[in-house]
């Protein structure tokens, strides 16, 4: 098995995880459910989402996650978080809710990679009023764009990782 073989199916794996985080994480936090997802080879301007959060991972995995929810949509899910109606949630506190969304995210992939023998952090989330098609993934490392559809938004993540000791 060669280093580029080890890496794809590193990603897949890497990838799945993110995918099945999202899932959970979308259902406890939106109380939604994700009825399909599509991988994308190549990012378009068309993807969904007007506000994402980006956070960074050092160690054993390094690179970069992104996480794009359309605002009304990110307006809910903080709604639920803080136990408030849509009305009441400020935009500074979707900012925020968009952070806990992919910390809450990404943490529950670092658990789970655990079992993989990965040991990775994650840093502060960084939140950007625009879409995932405009936040640019490092070309050097493998990148996905998955687009999910729930019952109520449809969203985008951008896992952008490597394996350490490939490179």
């Amino acid at each position: 098995m060669t280093a580029e073989t080890t890496n794809n199916s590193v990603n897949r794996t890497i990838v799945s995880e993110f995918v099945n985080a999202v899932k959970k994480v979308i259902h406890i936090a939106a109380a939604d459910e994700i009825l399909e997802y599509s991988t994308l080879h190549n990012k378009s301007e068309e993807l969904p989402g007007d506000v994402s959060a980006t956070i960074e991972l050092t160690g054993d995995l390094r690179g970069q996650v992104a996480v794009s929810l359309p605002f009304k949509y990110a307006q809910l899910i903080t709604s639920k978080i803080l136990s408030c109606t849509e009305a009441e949630v400020a935009d500074d506190e979707v900012r925020e809710g968009m952070g806990e969304i992919v910390n809450q995210i990404t943490g529950k992939v670092r658990t789970d990679l655990w079992n993989y023998g990965y040991r990775f952090n994650i840093s502060t989330p960084t939140i950007v009023n625009k879409s995932i098609a405009q936040i640019e993934p490092n070309s050097v490392f493998p990148h996905y764009v998955i687009v999910f559809r729930s019952k109520q938004a449809e969203f985008s993540l951008q896992v952008n990782v490597y394996e350490a000791n490939l490179i």
